[in-house]
């Protein structure tokens, strides 16, 4: 996770209560400490006192270790003539992500260009999807270098209808042994029949649409998807729970006395008739 050239979230503690946020990119790893330059929205290259705690947070879907990753910095150093902050080894602290709206884990065939760098296309396949954003995953062969802060236009291909939109690329993660890449990408400039096609792709898998009058939709497919996998489960042999009280041994024995039992009655019922 923490390679040179990987550019991550980070949340910094400025003072007690106070935090601010930006994005920090991994320069170099010197033995166990880390490299960094930290991006903020006021500032391109962000300096932290000695001593300053700081949050790398991952939320990959493809890499299991999600949480908040805690560092200090340890002092800075000058390379290339740019001061970088030095920062202690990160440690992980497991966090649960509390989103109110969790995003679709769904995989559709999407067709991406470049059309301010070149008119080739590629082949890309959705990991998630949400009403700001999603995650596209490719064969890296196919792909020149990508980075963040481009612009790509899409073309979302789903069941019911395909959604042009335009994004801007957030995040590149590169997997060399897999041969893969994959691209965390937000919408920009989505309004109109973009947003009302997103909408009718996202609704039905029970993702939050922007239109808030489609939200009770969307909770109610959640739900009913949930139950349909719940009954499913239910019906499966072998993992429905005995009743509570009874062990499996007992109820053999239970249903085989009652076969018995109704055996006697239904030969006791032929004397009477007799």
């Amino acid at each position: 996770m923490f390679i040179p050239g990987k550019i991550l979230k980070v949340k910094v503690e400025e003072g007690p209560g106070s935090f601010l946020y930006g994005r920090a990119t991994i320069v170099d790893r010197q033995g166990s400490q880390l490299l960094i330059q930290i991006k903020t929205a006021k500032e391109s290259n962000k300096i932290l006192p000695k001593g300053t705690r700081l949050w790398f947070t991952n939320d990959s879907p493809s890499i299991t270790f999600n949480g908040m990753w805690l560092a200090s910095v340890v002092g800075t150093q000058a390379l290339q003539g740019r001061t970088m902050l030095l920062c202690s080894t990160p440690r992980h602290e497991p966090l649960e992500q509390k989103r109110s709206w969790p995003r679709v884990a769904v995989e559709l065939p999407v067709r991406m260009s470049r059309p301010a760098l070149s008119a080739r296309l590629y082949e890309c396949t959705t990991i998630d999807l949400s009403r700001s954003g999603m995650t596209l995953e490719f064969c890296e062969d196919q792909a020149e270098p990508f980075e963040a802060g481009q612009e790509v236009a899409l073309v979302l291909r789903s069941l019911r209808l395909d959604v042009a939109v335009a994004a801007r690329i957030i995040r590149v993660d590169r997997h060399w042994i897999a041969n893969k890449a994959v691209l965390g990408l937000e919408f920009v400039n989505l309004q109109g029949a973009a947003q009302q096609e997103l909408d009718q792709v996202l609704v039905p898998l029970g993702g939050r649409p922007r239109n808030p009058e489609l939200e009770a939709k969307a909770k109610e497919a959640s739900l009913s998807g949930m139950a349909t996998w719940s009954k499913t489960v239910n019906r499966m042999p072998g993992l429905k729970a005995p009743a509570s009280g009874t062990s499996s041994g007992d109820k053999i024995n239970g249903d085989s006395s009652g076969g018995a039992e109704a055996s006697n009655k239904t030969s006791d019922e032929q004397e009477v008739t007799e």
